[in-house]
């Protein structure tokens, strides 16, 4: 009995020092993501770059609703002024229930 508690913990160490070097490489490891990690990230910039393209497309619908409601401007004198086609103006003015004259 002694024989195989001997051969158990002999069978052990070569997995403890495997941990050990494991914990080691583990407490080398920043706790803390910095800014510039972040940044280099792949994900965190398509996720930037998609966002800002949602925001953007959010302020022109925004901004067609505001000069269809409040200005009585027509779907091609908002085109125009925003720089964009009219059947963007038009579609957006639909999705948001509006009837287009």
């Amino acid at each position: 009995m002694f024989v195989f508690k001997i051969l158990t913990v002999l069978d052990f160490r070569p997995k403890l020092k495997e941990v050990a070097l494991t914990l080691k490489e583990e407490n080398k490891m920043p706790l803390t993501i910095t800014r510039e990690m972040i940044e280099k990230d792949p994900f965190f910039r398509k996720g930037k770059e998609e966002g800002l393209k949602e925001g953007v497309e959010e302020a022109y619908k925004k901004n067609i609703i505001k000069l269809y409601t409040k200005k009585s401007f027509t779907p091609g004198e908002i085109a125009e002024v925003l720089d964009i086609s009219v059947d963007v103006v038009i579609k957006t003015l639909e999705e948001r229930g509006y009837k287009v004259k």
